[in-house]
């Protein structure tokens, strides 16, 4: 990680359009787009505490990574674990929140 990469997060974080444009996205995108939505968030989550917790805020976005796990799909699957692995490493709060979400501890 680099100086300039954490800025761009944050900075990225900042606007609230963007990051939230992401979380909706995930609601509304196809299923083979969902993968490359959930990458952008995992690298919007890496190592910042704020833009964690604007994701874990949306109970769509907890779902779609639950579901990402229950699904066969690897690219789902593999983001949906990256993603869930930069909440958790970054914000104390989003692994309780992931851990207590409904079918989270199954998958």
């Amino acid at each position: 990680d680099t100086p300039q990469a954490a800025g761009m997060r944050a900075a990225i974080g900042n606007s609230t359009l963007i990051l939230e444009g992401l979380v909706s996205l995930l609601k509304a995108c196809l299923p083979a787009d969902t993968a490359v939505v959930l990458q952008c968030l995992s690298q919007l989550a890496f190592y910042n505490n704020i833009n964690c917790e604007k994701i874990i805020k949306n109970e769509n976005a907890i779902a779609v990574l639950v579901s990402g796990i229950h699904t066969g799909d690897t690219p789902q699957l593999l983001e949906s674990a990256r993603l869930i692995n930069n909440l958790a490493a970054s914000s104390e709060r989003a692994s309780a929140r992931l851990v207590h979400h409904e079918g989270f501890l199954e998958a």
